[in-house]
């Protein structure tokens, strides 16, 4: 590698650190005060909360949190697939039309 690589290197990761300072900064105060948001939302998501009995104050492990978004991606995977590959199994599309729709080269996308 060259001088100039090694240069362009180390100033990348200068301007890097330097701008996550102030970032981390505002972050911080982000995260410690109640935002206008939080008012408004803020007893819609306790209701939600007490309907799925979630514990709020309970943290989550990671383990926990790669299983769900694992599942929910799973399910949102196969309903896109069966909506999109099985038409004819989905009930709100008619029996009698087609799967796919033949689209012409010459119309403009």
């Amino acid at each position: 590698m060259t001088a100039n690589g090694l240069l362009q290197i180390a100033l990348y990761f200068i301007v890097l650190i330097a701008a996550a300072i102030p970032w981390e900064i505002t972050c911080q105060g982000l995260f410690r005060e109640p935002v206008f948001l939080s008012r408004l939302a803020g007893p819609l998501e306790r209701l939600i909360y007490r309907c799925c009995q979630i514990d709020a104050q309970q943290e989550m492990s990671w383990k926990t949190y790669a299983g769900g978004l694992l599942i929910f991606n799973l399910r949102a995977s196969f309903l896109s697939f069966y909506c999109s590959g099985f038409r004819d199994f989905c009930r709100s599309i008619p029996r009698d039309s087609k799967p796919f729709l033949p689209i012409s080269p010459s119309i403009p996308l």
